[in-house]
């Protein structure tokens, strides 16, 4: 503000300056009987004013900036300074998914039938639920390029199927999403948007996009006339994105709506592409994503064939820069039909005289969070080169928009080569090739044996072995990249018994070799030690509460509180404490009766200082129960979790508290006229990756039977001191400094998760 007032000051200084010499000027050229031009000297004169002027302004806005850089380092950027959107939810492996048909022809396809496949391939790709949540504002992006074939000489054609004519997504798809989104998101607005290459309005009405079709949605819009007028970047309906590290421009216009939406899902179509290679969610957006109000051929064209040459390598570069600006969060690839000789069968183009010359068949829908993935994916199957693809190339290098290596995508549902299909096509002029490469990696399984839940293999492989994904009795167990010749592999989500285990191999291009072995699994029967716990599975979670009333805390045995790790013992009157546990795949539950005669809440408006010395609750965590040190890492947790407030605090890597609030939800009750405080605790497991630097990307561990993990539960007692006076824990710590488990994992007992 400061700054802004300051600017506004010197401005006004020189707009007086200018008055000031035009007056002189007025008056010197009035009384002026000679033949000089006093003018000029004035306008001399005035121009050094106003250098020193603009020398005194650039001081005083310098000394602004410096000022308010002082007051204020967060301040947020101009409202005009739009960078390129920064959201994107990135997993280190990329699940994609692909559900196909087993009816015989994707023109039998029913709208059920389609939204039975998209369920199938959106639940392998992980879902929408963490993606989504009600009240979002969601836009769906189908292909739509064009209502037209093509395939007639003169460029002209005829008006294509609504329904699997793989040229454009099929309306069915679409609804199916739009279906799936509303079941997470009932509140929220949906809308479609896209940019035809034609009359988008024309297009919808053609391809069966109507609101009396897909009434799931609130409006069905075209991006050329929602983004503005002819030319009017400073429309409402558009954004300015600007991006420094652009191959292109540094500045590009995307629709407002787009833009800002909270998740953006693309529905492309699986098929080739003449100038692009392949078109898949990062060309629909890239391209068919710009508005045409600002990149039209012409205000009478909503083709954008002008706004880059195609056929030169600037193309590429924009759609990497364009799609970079503003990412897909998840996409759908419509794969019903496929089509090649795309993006449209063109007589002129591929001497294609029908669209049925170019349709595969395909009969199957792929699902993604990761478009970049889902692209590489689309474009082995087609069996053209990923690394002819200069703008995927691009964005693989950029490695900000998703994952680039092959090694860190996971396909799950139907395999690759199971639908891997030469898809014929004009070779771009910037480039492309065919896939040449089409033999799958070599593969053996030596021997395969468990060691307790440690599943043990052994493998021959050749070189071009990429990655090798793991299945146990038919169910995906995970991935292995490196170190791929004498693997140990976690298997404690599954039972005793004969397991029958496959292995599949692929190289970069996702050809694929497949080795089947079995083995028998036979653990012993558990023996706990004094101090470990084995925590039984809750079908229902309880609900946190304070009460500890829910049927399912039953399930689960009470065991004490009662080692002193420092100060002085009580009688139970003064403090007595017991704990159970229970667990689901997402949390694990804690409850913990406490009877404390007297609690000290001195500190509940200062959690960072030394809460210790308050009454509050300790919960330690190791995920993998690896010991060792954690006073500064992430190898376990010490959760302190405070009586006064609701804090939770542990020490970050530098040594200093801080809050960690949503690691754990808990309510503490309190049984009136009496010493008893209830604490129900839900509590997030994170492994030692956390990244405290960037929260957003840290994702709980998925719990499971079989699984142990290393804690402690403990309680700090401050009575009228308010000074910690007895530290009580869960297990027994050797040694006379028994106050040592906030540093040393080691301490921990076993914590064992049972059905």
């Amino acid at each position: 503000m400061r700054k802004n007032i300051i600017k506004n000051i010197c401005y006004g200084l020189i707009l007086v300056l200018f008055l000031t010499g035009g007056l002189l000027s007025l008056l010197n050229c009035a009384g002026n009987t000679d033949n000089k031009n006093p003018t000029s000297e004035i306008t001399e004169a005035q121009t050094e004013q106003l250098e020193n002027a603009g020398e005194s302004l650039d001081e005083v806005a310098k000394a602004a900036h410096d000022e308010s850089a002082t007051e204020s380092p967060t301040d947020p950027p101009p409202p005009d300074f739009i960078l390129p959107y920064n959201k994107l939810q990135i997993d280190s492996n990329s699940l994609v998914g692909i559900a196909q048909s087993s009816k015989a022809n994707a023109t039998d396809l029913t709208f059920d039938d389609i939204k039975d496949l998209v369920r199938e391939a959106i639940a392998l790709a992980g879902g929408l639920a963490g993606i989504i949540k009600d009240g979002d504002t969601v836009v769906l992006k189908p292909n739509l390029v064009n209502m037209r074939d093509y395939c007639l000489p003169g460029w002209s054609g005829r008006l294509l199927e609504p329904e699997a004519n793989g040229n454009c997504t099929d309306w069915r798809v679409t609804k199916a999403v739009a279906q799936l989104v509303r079941e997470i998101n009932p509140s929220g607005k949906i809308y479609i948007m896209e940019g035809s290459a034609t009359d988008t309005l024309e297009v919808f009405e053609h391809l069966k996009y109507t609101k009396a079709n897909i009434p799931e949605v609130d409006e069905i819009l075209a991006i050329e006339l929602d983004s503005g007028a002819w030319q009017d970047k400073d429309s409402d309906g558009i954004v300015k994105v600007t991006y420094e590290n652009a191959l292109l421009h540094k500045e590009y216009y995307l629709n407002k709506k787009i833009y800002e939406a909270d998740v953006f899902i693309c529905l492309p179509t699986l098929k080739n592409h003449w100038d692009a290679v392949v078109t898949g969610s990062v060309k629909n957006i890239a391209i068919g994503a710009t508005p045409a109000n600002i990149y039209g051929n012409n205000r009478d064209s909503t083709g954008r064939n002008n706004m880059v040459d195609h056929g030169k390598a600037e193309y590429h570069k924009w759609m990497a820069d364009f799609y970079t600006c503003r990412p897909a969060d998840f996409t759908v690839t419509d794969g019903l039909q496929g089509l090649q000789n795309g993006p449209t069968p063109c007589y002129d183009q591929a001497g294609v005289s029908d669209i049925t010359q170019a349709q595969k068949n395909m009969r199957c829908i792929m699902a993604s969070k990761d478009a970049l993935a889902i692209d590489i994916t689309q474009t082995n199957i087609i069996n053209w080169d990923i690394e002819s693809v200069k703008y995927l190339q691009y964005l693989i290098e950029a490695g900000n928009v998703g994952n680039g290596n092959t090694k860190n995508i996971t396909v799950l549902g139907v395999k690759i080569d199971d639908i891997r299909s030469d898809f014929a096509g004009v070779t771009p002029s910037t480039g492309g090739r065919t896939l040449r490469k089409k033999t799958p990696p070599e593969l053996a399984i030596e021997s395969a044996s468990f060691d307790g839940h440690n599943l043990k293999l052994k493998l021959n492989i050749s070189d071009d072995t990429d990655k090798l994904d793991i299945y146990i009795d038919g169910i995906y167990a995970g991935s292995v990249s490196e170190n791929m010749t004498d693997i140990t592999f976690d298997s404690s989500g599954f039972d005793n018994g004969t397991r029958d285990i496959t292995v599949y191999s692929y190289d970069k291009y996702m050809n694929h070799a497949e080795a089947n072995i079995k083995a028998d699994k036979v653990i012993e029967k558990l023996v706990l030690g004094l101090y470990d716990y084995a925590a039984p599975f809750a079908e229902t979670a309880p609900v946190i509460d304070g009460n500890g009333n829910d049927p399912v805390w039953a399930k689960a045995q009470w065991k004490p509180l009662d080692q002193l790790w420092l100060g002085t013992m009580a009688g139970p009157e003064v403090f007595s404490g017991r704990y159970k546990i229970l667990w689901t795949e997402e949390r694990l539950y804690y409850l913990v009766e406490i009877v404390d005669n007297y609690i000290s809440t001195t500190r509940a408006n200062t959690p960072l200082v030394d809460c210790y010395n308050d009454d509050c609750l300790e919960l330690f965590i190791d995920e993998d129960a690896s010991g060792g040190d954690h006073e500064r890492s992430y190898n376990a947790f010490a959760y302190h979790i405070s009586f006064g407030g609701e804090n939770v605090v542990d020490l970050n890597t530098k040594g200093q508290a801080q809050l960690y609030n949503d690691h754990l939800n808990y309510v503490i009750g309190h049984e009136e006229n009496t010493d008893l405080y209830t604490w129900e605790v839900e509590m997030k497991i994170f492994d030692d990756t956390y990244d405290e630097n960037n929260p957003e990307k840290n994702v709980p561990v998925k719990l499971h039977e079989g699984k142990v993990l290393g804690f402690a539960i403990a309680y700090c007692d401050a009575d009228e001191t308010h000074e910690r006076e007895r530290f009580m824990g869960s297990v027994y710590i050797e040694g006379e400094n028994k106050n040592v488990a906030w540093q040393n994992a080691s301490v921990f007992a076993k914590l064992y998760l049972v059905r």
